[in-house]
């Protein structure tokens, strides 16, 4: 199972994941933080991306170091335009670069979803869809039960409770 929370309180964001991996049938609890699925985005100060899915596609993002431009995030315009103008499409050229999707279609053969937060704002990026969140979603194998278990603990004031309650559902 793989899972990533993201959760919008207090005018922030906040992100869990569990921390195991799946190769086939054998099961890996990643403790090292290169391996984590949750990551900051380089020149974006408060600007964090988690990933669900094949493993290499998260490596190959997490080492884009343009993926936000400093000037753009400083100008304060890193929104839901820019996702889809700019991540969503760098995203994809990055791991067609790496040949992890098929440049015939770049959408048929992915595996991964990303979620991407800055500030107060929350996106999920699904190869032909990006989508904005008012309130919190999850990815993965595990989103089901991690969103019934957001639903039931709304009246939960501390996002802490609600994200771990979440990842343990």
């Amino acid at each position: 199972m793989s899972v990533i929370v993201a959760l919008k309180a207090n005018d922030r964001v906040y992100l869990a994941c569990d921390s195991q991996g799946t190769c086939g049938e054998s099961k890996v609890i990643y403790s090292c933080p290169s391996n984590f699925k949750i990551w900051n985005v380089e020149n974006a100060d408060t600007c964090i991306m988690g990933s669900v899915g094949p493993h290499n596609d998260a490596c190959a993002i997490k080492a884009c170091d343009n993926l936000v431009r400093d000037i753009d995030y400083y100008r304060g315009i890193v929104d839901y335009e820019y996702i889809i103008d700019r991540v969503e499409p760098m995203i994809k050229d990055t791991l067609k670069e790496h040949m992890f999707i098929s440049n015939d279609n770049p959408y048929k053969d992915l595996e991964s979803r990303f979620v991407f937060a800055i500030d107060d704002k929350l996106f999920t990026i699904d190869f032909g869809a990006v989508y904005e969140y008012d309130d919190y979603t999850a990815l993965g194998s595990g989103s089901s039960e991690a969103i019934g278990s957001l639903v039931s603990t709304n009246d939960c004031p501390i996002p802490e409770i609600r994200l771990i309650n979440a990842i343990k559902a």
